[in-house]
């Protein structure tokens, strides 16, 4: 090397050291401990304050307690991490709780963000009901192959008419469940079917006798009741904790979600597998690197500027801090990025930073001022952060807060709880109390002016709410009478208005929405009733037509049970068909009892071997028989057709013999015509001598004529038509 190289080497060294700084302490342990990436998020999340460009980060401040209560909270975060992870596949629960209570308790303008919040809430609810459900022998997971009780139509109509999913004792459901649904008239066989495999899925067997004979007996025995109980209960549960698992997984399946989970999860695994972090970065702090060489800042002051309106900063008010520095030590000409950071500080952090960077030249004063809206409800602080590679120009300003217009907004919600609770009159002194208050404020301030111009419209809303009340009220009545056996209308346009009605009143004025869901609830079954009593009937009438009697006499029982368990349905037309109803299903029972007795006198004249006997006892079956009308004898088809076979039968045994055994039994033609003959003239001769002696009698004076003898008159043989074969069944046979 020549001298005049080694001469260059040496006047460039010294300007070459000028530009060398001493390591970032503080920087390099956070980066060394959370990656780049990790220290960014904890800058964003509030713990910590960056400055410098992307190549040259370098910490400004750091909010030792926010970042003490994240590195207590470690293992509970890490927890809530696992938690997420295995969703879907929980294990058996080994404990009362997931230990989320720390990780839970940091704030959620911090590294726990909102969403995290939420899916530790979901995750710790979902725990716990399958904890409950471990604590009570019962399975996890529902019956396979049926729905939950509280995803049937049945169930949903209990969460919104009675809340049956917020109950931790649903005991109270018990017995709308069993008058509804398992017994009555027409019970669900399906509600049945589920609380029954529900209830065998935990050990208990035979709860469908038990339903069967607490609804024959209409009263719910307490062992049902129990089984009820615990059905709800655990259904509720199961329901419950999917309920939780699904609102876990639609959290976890936004990409935000997940990425703040991960820092989370990053940060608490460095904090709890490093306990001695925090101590060490509060060292490597206390040697950051210094100025450059010459390089120096000073400040004029951090200045809070005074509220110019009433004297005192309020919440919704805007404060203004400003300040100065100058700058020495550079060469002429030369400049220097200078990092400007204006940070709100509260107890959880650094939830507000706004930082910009300049070129700074010898001199000064520089200026820097920040405005911001307070909507923090606690005193807070203001500090400014001025550096340009060492340690920072820190200065800090405490904003003090006026509890007015806390006090006022504490004054409107109470004013909002009273008319939320239906004390009308009393919100509206409330709020005319609240607008008097805050008339002097609301000349000089926007939030006590926004407040007033809310406590008029609330006003304008109770007067909307009376008259919405008064309406309600008249509809009350007219939904009583729509369900009184009396007007035995039963329609639900008014009872349905009334409700409409009701949904626009604030919250505590619905003293009146369980009577007019009762209304509702009887209007309709009991139009309900009457349809299907009606429709039963005509059923009814149309079986016995059909000669269904057994089932006519069933389909009327069924109908007219339905009736007696709902007597208001029993009015107006259903009352004349009930009348009619009970004479014919009574003659239906006649019937059927006279056809049971035709049976056995047809059993009874079919064991008879006499005919004769026989037929003595169908001759009151065909009499009856003969006596029925078209309707009855085309109902009694069978036993008419067996009670004539038999009765044929009968007399068939009773008939002459044939033809041919008759002719054998009579004499010959010639033989009978003879005999015939000689007993017409024996009767002739009686005929003759019993008239000559009458004669004789009446004229004895008169000698007796003597009368030429009369020649007998030949005996004409019988004709073959004169004699007649004696016929089947006639008496000649007989």
């Amino acid at each position: 090397m020549t001298a005049s190289a080694l001469l260059i080497a040496l006047l460039a060294a010294p300007a070459a050291a000028a530009d060398i700084r001493p390591p970032n302490a503080a920087m390099d342990l956070l980066v060394e401990s959370f990656g780049a990436p990790g220290v960014e998020t904890l800058a964003a999340r509030g713990l910590i304050v960056l400055h410098g460009g992307p190549k040259a980060r370098r910490v400004a401040a750091v909010h030792w307690k926010a970042l003490g209560e994240l590195a207590n909270a470690a293992s509970s975060c890490l927890a809530l991490a696992a938690a997420a992870d295995s969703l879907g596949h929980e294990p058996a629960p080994a404990a009362p709780a997931l230990d989320l209570a720390a990780c839970r308790a940091l704030p959620a303008d911090g590294i726990m963000t909102p969403s995290l919040h939420a899916l530790a809430a979901a995750l710790e609810a979902g725990h716990e009901e399958r904890w409950a459900l471990r604590l009570a022998n019962a399975p996890p997971a529902g019956v396979p192959g049926r729905p939950n009780l509280f995803d049937t139509a049945w169930g949903k109509d209990l969460i919104a008419r009675r809340h049956a999913d917020a109950l931790e004792n649903p005991v109270a459901l018990a017995r709308p469940l069993f008058d509804d649904l398992l017994s009555g008239p027409r019970p669900d066989k399906d509600a049945a079917a589920l609380i029954c495999a529900e209830a065998a899925a935990r050990g208990a067997a035979s709860l469908d006798k038990l339903i069967a004979a607490d609804a024959a007996a209409g009263a719910l025995s307490e062992e049902l009741r129990a089984q009820l109980r615990r059905t709800l209960s655990n259904e509720r549960r199961r329901w419950a904790a999917e309920k939780a698992r699904a609102a876990a997984a639609d959290l976890l399946a936004k990409a935000a979600v997940k990425r703040e989970l991960e820092d989370l999860r990053g940060a608490a695994k460095v904090l709890s597998s490093r306990p001695a972090l925090a101590a060490s970065l509060e060292t490597a702090v206390g040697r950051a690197p210094s100025l450059e060489p010459g390089a120096r800042l000073r400040s004029a002051g951090l200045h809070l500027q005074e509220p110019t309106r009433l004297g005192q900063h309020e919440l919704g008010d805007e404060a203004i801090v400003s300040g100065a520095y100058w700058v020495d030590g550079l060469g002429e000409g030369e400049s220097i990025d200078v990092d400007e950071s204006i940070a709100v500080e509260t107890e959880r952090g650094f939830p507000s930073v706004a930082t910009r960077v300049f070129k700074r030249k010898n001199g000064g004063p520089y200026p820097y001022s920040r405005a911001l809206k307070i909507a923090e409800t606690r005193p807070f602080a203001l500090r400014s952060l001025i550096s340009t590679g060492g340690l920072p120009l820190d200065e800090r300003v405490e904003v003090p807060l006026a509890p007015d217009f806390e006090l006022a907004l504490l004054k409107e919600s109470e004013a909002a709880g009273l008319r939320a609770n239906c004390r009308l009159k009393d919100a509206e002194s409330a709020y005319a109390a609240l607008a008097a208050l805050v008339a002097e404020p609301a000349k000089v301030k926007p939030q006590y002016k926004a407040l007033v111009a809310r406590a008029a419209k609330a006003n304008d809303a109770l007067k909307a709410d009376g008259e919405t009340l008064l309406k309600l009220e008249e509809r009350l009545a007219a939904a009583r009478g729509d369900s009184s056996p009396q007007l035995c209308k039963y329609e639900t346009a008014r009872v349905d208005e009334a409700l409409k009605l009701s949904k626009r009143l604030p919250a505590g004025c619905d003293r009146d929405l369980p009577e007019l869901q009762t209304l509702r609830s009887t209007i309709m079954r009991r139009a309900a009733d009457q349809a299907w009593f009606l429709k039963a009937s005509a059923d009814a009438r149309s079986k016995r037509k059909s000669c269904d009697l057994e089932g006519a006499r069933a389909r009327w029982s069924e109908a007219l049970a339905a009736l007696d368990v709902d007597p208001g349905a029993r009015c107006g037309r259903v009352a004349e068909e009930e009348a009619r109803a009970r004479t014919e299903s009574a003659e239906t029972g006649r019937k059927i009892a006279w056809r049971e007795d035709l049976g056995k006198s047809l059993a009874k004249a079919e064991g008879e071997t006499a005919p004769a006997k026989r037929l003595e006892l169908l001759r009151p079956v065909t009499s009856r028989l003969g006596a029925l009308g078209a309707l009855d004898v085309g109902c009694l088809g069978a036993e008419a057709k067996r009670a004539s076979t038999l009765s044929a039968a009968a007399s068939k045994s009773l008939t002459a013999p044939a033809d041919a055994e008759t002719a054998r039994r009579l004499p010959p033609e010639n033989a009978l015509a003879s005999a015939v003959a000689e007993v017409r003239a024996e009767r002739a001769r009686r005929l003759e001598a019993a008239g000559a002696a009458e004669k004789a009698a009446v004229e004895p004076s008169a000698p007796p004529a003597v009368e030429a003898p009369k020649a007998e008159p030949a005996v004409k043989p019988a004709a073959k038509k004169a004699v007649k074969r004696p016929q089947r069944g006639t008496k000649a046979a007989r």
